[in-house]
């Protein structure tokens, strides 16, 4: 039963880190939001199969599904508190499906004997603990901004976490990449 749960989280995995990959062509003309699509749907795919190895895996898949719909709802809000507030519960969102993926994975790679499989587990808890700094930063810089001369101050700080979250999401491409290959042997 447990290789078989392994199995499913990392052929889920593959899918996630697919999906994550094909979005990155989004900056294209022309076939940037075309690659945002197929990117998402592949990635709420593999989240689909990562549910059905964990419940942490289906909280991560039912928050992704929560987080598609403030984004449409967002679209309906430019500017103003209400935009603020949506523009903050998709980043809590977003976090913690990071949080859930990593926890469940590096729970999962625990449970294996061989050394590739603890170090991926370890670099779980660093990833979601960056990626737990970076939203808070970016909340409280975004709460920052509208506060005269200190949002100068919040605008330098948001661009250093911009950097901080690039190398974190790299970081977790890899991540993605290194535990789907470990448990699918």
């Amino acid at each position: 039963m447990f290789e078989e749960t392994r199995r499913t989280a990392g052929r889920g995995l593959m899918f996630v880190f697919t999906g994550q990959i094909v979005a990155l062509f989004s900056f294209i003309p022309f076939l940037g939001l075309a690659a945002l699509i197929i990117g998402a749907v592949i990635s709420l795919y593999g989240l689909y199969t990562l549910s059905q190895a964990t419940i942490d895996y289906k909280n991560a898949f039912t928050l992704t599904l929560v987080g598609m719909v403030i984004g449409i709802l967002a679209n309906f809000f430019t500017g103003g508190f209400m935009s603020g507030v949506l523009s903050i519960l998709k980043n809590i969102i977003s976090f913690l499906v990071v949080y859930y993926v990593c926890t469940s994975t590096g729970q999962l790679l625990s449970g294996m004997s061989m050394a590739q499989a603890y170090t991926q587990a370890e670099r779980a808890r660093t990833i979601w603990m960056l990626y737990a700094v970076c939203m808070a930063i970016s909340i409280v810089c975004g709460l920052l901004s509208y506060i005269p001369i200190i949002n100068i101050m919040a605008a330098l700080v948001s661009v250093v976490t911009a950097v901080v979250q690039l190398v974190a999401s790299i970081l977790y491409l890899i991540f993605l990449w290194n535990s789907q290959k470990l448990l699918q042997l």
